[in-house]
């Protein structure tokens, strides 16, 4: 089951209709997009040469995703009273192939969310199908503005951890939007960057947690936590988006996003 109907496969095994026609079309693109990215990772790599920097600040890898202030999108479906409800508009999003997640419970209301998209036309289709349902025609959409101040970040450490904290929240930013990438294409694409940046973030909070500044140790474990949910995403690569592996990961990257953003607030 996928987000929005069909795998991606059966929809193009049905449009073009044929091994044969499809293995040659993909020959052909594959050969065109090669010689496209091979280009692009060439002027990348001089680009970066250039101007001094080896990628990513960790690793020493191409990184494509730069820090930086970003949205995430969510289709609330609903808030809910009771367990009942809730679980009743999840069941309903589940059998109308949407990947609901339900959040947490403020005011003895649990909302039910379909998301996250970083595209606003994604998240408007998916608010249009949603309110197709019966019974949910006043579901909208939820906007979060993910800041990004590296200024501000230097000011809560000392010393050499400095360092290490501004390289911990640039990373911690970038997987955050990998993350919301990946979610959107409903598990499409790889899950090597994920890893990469799960990686280097497990590095980073094993340097970090040898600090004594509180706001220190709160980063390492932010990129604990984080290095965690991607060796999670990775299981769950070919899972359902309605199967509780998925909707776990889901809500705990929602978690990471509420303390990466409180964490920049000075909360």
């Amino acid at each position: 089951m996928h987000r929005f109907g069909r795998p991606a496969q059966q929809r193009i095994k049905d449009r073009w209709g044929g091994g044969f026609i499809l293995a040659t079309i993909l020959a052909l693109l594959a050969a065109w997009l090669a010689g496209d990215m091979i280009g692009k990772l060439i002027n990348d790599r001089n680009s970066t040469a250039e101007n001094g920097n080896s990628g990513n600040p960790t690793t020493g890898t191409m990184t494509y995703t730069e820090p930086g202030e970003f949205q995430l999108r969510f289709v609330q479906v609903g808030a809910f009273r009771s367990k009942s409800s809730w679980m009743t508009a999840v069941r309903e999003m589940n059998a109308a192939e949407l990947a609901p997640v339900v959040g947490a419970t403020k005011n003895n209301l649990t909302p039910v969310y379909v998301g996250p998209f970083m595209d606003k036309a994604s998240a408007e289709a998916a608010m249009a199908k949603v309110k197709s349902i019966k019974g949910y025609d006043k579901a909208l959409i939820r906007e979060i503005n993910v800041g990004y101040n590296p200024d501000a970040v230097p000011a809560v450490a000392t010393g050499e951890k400095q360092s290490d904290l501004k390289k911990s929240m640039d990373l911690l930013n970038t997987y955050l939007q990998e993350v919301a990438v990946w979610l959107e294409s409903a598990g499409a694409m790889d899950t090597a960057m994920l890893s990469e940046s799960g990686k280097a973030l497990n590095d980073l909070a094993a340097t970090l947690s040898t600090s004594q500044d509180a706001k220190v140790k709160e980063m390492a474990t932010m990129a604990a936590t984080a290095s965690a949910n991607a060796t999670t995403i990775e299981g769950i690569a070919d899972a359902e988006p309605t199967s509780n592996e998925y909707q776990a990961a889901v809500s705990q990257y929602m978690s990471l996003v509420d303390q990466y953003m409180a964490f920049q607030a000075g909360k």
